[in-house]
């Protein structure tokens, strides 16, 4: 069973890397067209959460259009397809963290379950 736990954190690693490289594309694409119909369709609320731009540069945007995401914002705006995008973005969000906290607990865990084998 321990040898079970074992392979699977240290695939776990493998997996994780691999889903990581893959979702940054989506991830960036994805934020890129919210970004943009923020921009085209709302641009006082794209000018209040300082200009953001699809792959920030500056860290005050960024934040600001976080917190309009999880905040769910979007919702006040009244479009519909806006919400979607940033639903899926959200999600998308979600997992991508996800991923990555795999990423990076599973040498840990790993080695966790290697030194208690040992002893």
């Amino acid at each position: 069973m321990v040898g079970v736990l074992q392979a699977f954190f240290e695939k776990g690693l493998v997996a994780s890397v691999i889903g990581v490289w893959a979702l940054f594309p989506i991830g960036v694409a994805l934020q890129w067209k919210v970004i943009a119909r923020l921009r085209s369709g709302h641009p006082d609320v794209w000018q209040e959460l300082g200009c953001p731009a699809s792959f920030p540069t500056r860290p005050g945007p960024a934040v600001l259009f976080l917190r309009f995401l999880y905040r769910k914002e979007d919702t006040q705006l009244e479009d519909p397809l806006l919400s979607r995008m940033c639903r899926w973005l959200r999600w998308f969000f979600l997992v991508f963290g996800a991923l990555l906290l795999l990423g990076f607990a599973s040498p840990i865990l790993a080695n966790v379950v290697r030194s208690l084998t040992q002893s």
